[in-house]
């Protein structure tokens, strides 16, 4: 009879066990200060926007092809921009290049309630090791990704997705507890409470475009100026 109870604690034990996956893809960190070969969570100068922290807690996987294929959050920029900074990890040996494949997806809202697509591409990431943490080992990269345009949305929310990759998993982007970040697991969003570690930018050398003025600004202004003269030559007469 003991030996029947102590076969059943272990199956229910097991089962309890199973239960505890978590609702997202991660590498399931917890809180750590990786080992630092250079500066780490610095954002580039002149940057529009900036999400950095002393640390991170987690991150969430965003590679093609596996169940977290896509990471989104949102992000208010105070100008255009035409590059974004983000961190990674290469979890499970899934080692990464001098320059990575990466989908890069803007939205003018929230992509789970409705958000518009104004901005997709496939473009190049430039890695730089940063550090390593004491899971696996795993390195931990500096990706910087130019948009090869400018970027006029200034409230939206930013996705981003490693592609090509020869493993599975693998790339996970870097977040902080406390925000509102979004993992597409199986087609699905799946509302977290980290924000991305990221940063928004411009190509040094490339300094941000104009917001465009629409037509009917520039007809306005034409018919103003029209109107002053007008009023200058009659008074003249």
């Amino acid at each position: 009879m003991k030996k029947i109870l102590s076969v059943l604690v272990m199956i229910l034990l097991a089962s309890a066990s199973m239960a505890q996956v978590s609702s997202v893809r991660s590498p399931e960190e917890g809180p750590i200060t990786p080992v630092m070969l250079d500066e780490e969570f610095v954002c580039p100068s002149g940057a529009v926007f900036s999400q950095v922290f002393g640390s991170y807690d987690n991150g969430y996987f965003s590679q093609a092809g596996e169940p977290g294929d896509l990471v989104a959050d949102d992000y208010a920029a105070t100008a255009p921009f035409n590059m974004i900074r983000v961190w990674g990890g290469d979890y499970f040996g899934c080692s990464m290049n001098d320059t990575e494949a990466f989908d890069v997806f803007i939205w003018n809202g929230n992509p789970s309630t409705g958000g518009v697509l104004v901005f997709s591409g496939s473009l190049t990431g430039a890695t730089s090791l940063v550090g390593t943490t004491p899971w696996g080992p795993t390195n931990h990269y500096q990706i910087d990704i130019p948009l090869e345009t400018t970027i006029t949305q200034l409230n939206g929310w930013i996705g981003i997705t490693r592609k090509g990759a020869t493993c599975s998993e693998g790339f996970a982007w870097t977040v902080y507890s406390g925000g509102n970040v979004l993992q597409r697991l199986s087609n699905t969003w799946v509302v977290t409470s980290s924000n991305v570690l990221l940063c928004l930018g411009n190509v040094e050398g490339e300094p941000p475009a104009s917001v465009p003025l629409s037509d009917w600004a520039l007809a306005l202004g034409m018919i103003l100026m029209a109107g002053f003269l007008l009023v200058r030559l009659h008074r003249v007469a």
